[in-house]
């Protein structure tokens, strides 16, 4: 029997518009590798990091982030990202096409030149998933988002162009009477079709837009077919990077739980929730299935807590979730699950944060009050997260599987 393999699963990577100019050096460059040095040498003590780049990048460093909720981020937050230790990202989530086809063209582009495995947009058509090797674990990795802030950026994808992003149900909107009724909510016949709608009891009329269910027969058939193709190259696991659920959300929303039914049906045994920009908890079938899931790991780096808005949600922390895998000469399992609680804290100047382990913060916070204050934070974090109380403050918490 080899040792184990620890694997280790990030939440949200950003870069909001203002920290642009925080990490910028000059004549249109930028390094943000200070961000990921908290963080690095635990990272680096993994075999594999994978995380969500929910950013397009920018190849050239033109056109970039220039409005609130549509992002484009320098080249250079690649590098910073490959140079921490993290090998792979997920690229489907709801602002892969802040920039077009053409910003996933460049994406694809940039982590390429920076050395970062990927999946979940594509430059070319070609399988919808990866497969990789750690240690002679091998892995089919797919990752899937629920939609692309179509309704906000109104690009939705041509017919021929839907190979492009990997989705779990057709983008949002996508029905022409919702989006009109939706850009112009007060005129006589949104108010008659949100009536009509009323009167069907959808399930959809008092939701946000991205938390709706569109129709996804078409996008689930897609994905059966990706699993079914995936399994034929007999990966030891299959890992789904899940982006969907709500914004702020206290727990996972239904839509999401039943999500994450479906994919462990249909054979999926590891699934890395995203999207949600705060933690949410993890649910498991049991040891003896290899089946497990995160709803929402909470935002690996931005500045929601910290700078901006909300700042009561504990959006400023989030889950590094570590899987140590075994496998002997006729079978892998999964042998336990941790998970470390981090945080995103704001660093020498405005818009600068840097993200470190709760527990080296706590340890070195000579403030008697802001000690007790990110105890109490880490004790409702590891709550949210496992559902178990945890009694001291400690690098990595490991979670009875079967309880």
């Amino acid at each position: 029997m080899q040792d184990n393999v620890k694997i280790t699963f990030l939440g949200d990577l950003m870069c909001e518009g203002p920290m642009l100019s925080a990490y910028k050096l000059s004549s249109n460059k930028y390094n943000f590798d200070s961000i990921f040095a908290p963080t690095k040498d635990f990272l680096q003590r993994s075999d594999y990091v994978f995380a969500n780049l929910e950013t397009p990048i920018s190849v050239d460093n033109t056109n970039l982030t220039n409005e609130q909720y549509r992002f484009n981020t320098p080249f250079e937050f690649a590098s910073a990202i490959r140079n921490a230790g993290i090998n792979f990202v997920a690229t489907a989530n709801n602002h892969c096409l802040d920039r077009d086809i053409l910003g996933i063209d460049s994406t694809i582009k940039s982590l390429d030149n920076a050395g970062i495995l990927h999946t979940g947009t594509y430059s070319k058509k070609q399988k919808k998933y990866s497969i990789i090797e750690v240690k002679g674990i091998k892995f089919g990795i797919l990752a899937y988002t629920y939609g692309t802030n179509a309704f906000a950026n109104n690009i939705y994808l041509k017919k021929r162009d839907l190979w492009r992003v990997n989705l779990f149900q057709n983008q949002e909107l996508s029905f022409f009477l919702d989006q009109f009724a939706h850009r112009n909510p007060t005129s006589i016949f949104s108010k008659l079709y949100t009536f009509f709608l009323h009167c069907k009891k959808s399930t959809n009329i008092n939701k946000a837009v991205y938390e709706r269910q569109e129709f996804n027969h078409r996008c689930r058939k897609d994905l059966l077919n990706q699993i079914k193709l995936l399994k034929e190259e007999k990966p030891d696991f299959i890992i789904m990077l899940m982006h969907t659920g709500g914004q702020y959300n206290a727990k996972a929303s239904p839509q999401t739980q039943e999500l994450v039914s479906f994919l462990q049906k249909n054979d999926i045994d590891i699934i890395a929730g995203s999207h949600e920009h705060v933690v949410h908890g993890i649910a498991f079938n049991s040891a003896s299935q290899n089946k497990i899931a995160a709803y929402s790991l909470g935002n690996f780096v931005n500045l929601a807590g910290s700078f901006n808005e909300p700042f009561n949600k504990h959006a400023n922390y989030s889950i590094a979730w570590n899987i140590y895998l075994k496998k002997n000469s006729d079978s892998t399992s999964i042998d336990s699950i941790s998970y470390t609680i981090l945080k995103t804290i704001p660093d020498d100047k405005p818009f600068k944060v840097k993200t470190a382990l709760c527990f080296d913060l706590y340890r070195r916070e000579s403030n008697c009050n802001k000690k007790e204050s990110l105890w109490k934070d880490m004790q409702f974090i590891a709550k949210r997260f496992s559902n178990q109380e945890v009694e001291e403050p400690l690098e990595e918490y490991f979670i009875d599987l079967q309880s």
